[in-house]
């Protein structure tokens, strides 16, 4: 390396923003929805409310944590092919700095 010009220093720039994204995206992959709480009705609020926990029937609720569980793996899977993108975008990045 010939020393520090501007492409090297944009370059660097570059390689620790995609370095950023990858983490940022590998920490959005192990996030997921939180489970659906029909459930969570008070005593008082059922007294008065009776019919709301019979509004959601069983299979609705197994209808929605099916799809819950769906929606995180994609979501997971997604996020975690952003970010290996990334890391391979970051050590393209190093790569060109590196021979510039």
């Amino acid at each position: 390396m010939s020393g520090w010009n501007l492409m090297n220093i944009i370059w660097l720039v570059m390689a620790v923003v995609f370095f950023y994204f990858a983490i940022l995206f590998w920490i959005y992959s192990r996030s997921g929805l939180r489970p659906f709480l029909f459930d969570a009705v008070s005593k008082s609020q059922e007294d008065a409310n009776e019919n709301i926990i019979d509004a959601v029937p069983e299979d609705l609720r197994k209808e929605m944590e099916s799809f819950r569980r769906t929606i995180n793996i994609t979501m997971q899977t997604r996020f975690r092919i952003g970010a290996i993108s990334m890391v391979l975008a970051g050590g393209l990045a190093v790569a060109s700095m590196l021979i510039c």
